[in-house]
């Protein structure tokens, strides 16, 4: 079937820093989190105002957390900038402090706590396995689940377990926009192996739960509480230059999780919708980096979305709030759109990146449609 919107109709619009509204909030509790965080946009009865000026990124621009937890402790000290970036790491499970090491400065601005300094020692160095990550990210989470845990001597009422699941979601959120969309094997499996532990409450109280009462690692507190602040964020992030790609590297991971069923990401369309829905609309006019997202959900998730297509799989979104989804006559017209973008004369599709991710997405759906076809 062909494409009812043609990709020589349509005429390329500017990259935008900032362009939030192509991407759905989950709620009014996520996007609060996300004003508060990056300063983006601020919520009005009218709708979304955006903020056009580039967003600092407190969070993420710092360097690390002002303070690290101690396990043997069970209380959070001090950190103090080092202009070198040297660091004393302690991501030990047996919290023992190391001498000084100058570490590489490779997503240093993500090293968020301890917590951080694990994570991102994992991805960073051959030799640290995933195991001895999540052994580590467990150990913590005892620490900061104990009675005697503060996270401030200034502040007794900081949420010790928050600011744990936090310095976590964020590193690892972080980490899923600034690796290559081909290099995440590691965070993914990761994450898998993080949501299979359960940590038991040092207080008896059976598993770690936090406020919410999701439990520690089985829920991934924050993890998904967080995937709509990192999902509208328009522009890079970290205290670094970005390549630009992040967000196609953000959705080739959350592309990876739903097709495996992380998190239940395999029953909705929230997070897939506006990349695979926006060539259907009226007046639409195409970026690169529309294709190359686009890209990511059939090089990695073919099977999550031609079944959403064949469950007519919908959701709420936009202002007012309407009902939109995927329909079985999808699938072709998609196929279609990633052909014409082989052939398209327009100059912004024709860069190598942009054609190297539209011949793989190609060559998956037709690996994935050689496939159901077997089966049949």
């Amino acid at each position: 079937m062909a494409c009812e919107t043609k990709l020589s109709e349509v005429l390329l619009r500017p990259h935008a820093r900032i362009d939030l509204t192509r991407h759905a909030v989950s709620s009014y509790s996520r996007m609060a989190s996300a004003r508060r965080m990056y300063g983006l946009y601020s919520l009005k009865p009218s709708g979304i105002q955006i903020i056009t000026s580039r967003p600092t990124h407190d969070r993420l621009n710092q360097r690390h957390r002002f303070s690290k937890l101690d396990p043997s402790t069970c209380q959070f000290i001090k950190k103090l900038t080092d202009p070198h970036r040297d660091r004393i790491l302690s991501t030990r499970v047996d919290a023992t402090i190391t001498a000084r090491e100058t570490l590489p400065d490779t997503f240093n601005d993500l090293r968020f706590g301890s917590e951080g300094e694990v994570i991102v020692d994992m991805i960073t160095q051959d030799d640290y396995s995933v195991a001895r990550a999540v052994e580590a990210i467990t150990a913590l989470t005892s620490a900061a689940a104990s009675p005697t845990a503060v996270s401030s001597p200034d502040d007794q009422t900081d949420d010790p377990l928050y600011n744990h699941a936090d310095n976590v979601a964020d590193t690892i959120h972080g980490l899923s926009r600034r690796l290559r969309y081909d290099r995440q094997s590691k965070l993914i499996d990761f994450c898998v192996q993080l949501q299979q532990q359960t940590v038991t409450d040092p207080t008896g109280a059976g598993v770690v739960k936090d406020s919410y009462r999701m439990s520690f690692w089985t829920d991934m507190p924050e993890i998904g509480m967080k995937m709509a602040d990192y999902f509208t964020i328009g522009s890079d992030v970290g205290d670094v230059d970005g390549d630009g790609h992040q967000l196609e590297n953000f959705t080739a991971w959350l592309a990876r999780l739903s097709e495996m069923g992380f998190l239940a990401y395999n029953k909705g369309i929230t997070w897939s919708h506006p990349a695979l829905t926006c060539i259907f609309q009226k007046k639409y006019q195409a970026t690169a980096e529309d294709v190359r997202v686009m890209c990511m959900w059939f090089i990695y998730a073919p099977k999550k979305v031609w079944t959403d297509t064949q469950k007519r799989r919908a959701h709420k979104a936009g202002w007012p709030r309407k009902t939109e989804g995927f329909e079985p006559e999808h699938w072709p017209k998609w196929k279609q759109f990633l052909q014409d973008c082989q052939v398209s004369s327009l100059e912004e599709l024709a860069d190598e990146y942009t054609q190297e991710l539209t011949r793989l997405a190609l060559k998956s759906i037709d690996k994935f449609e050689g496939q159901t076809s077997k089966s049949k």
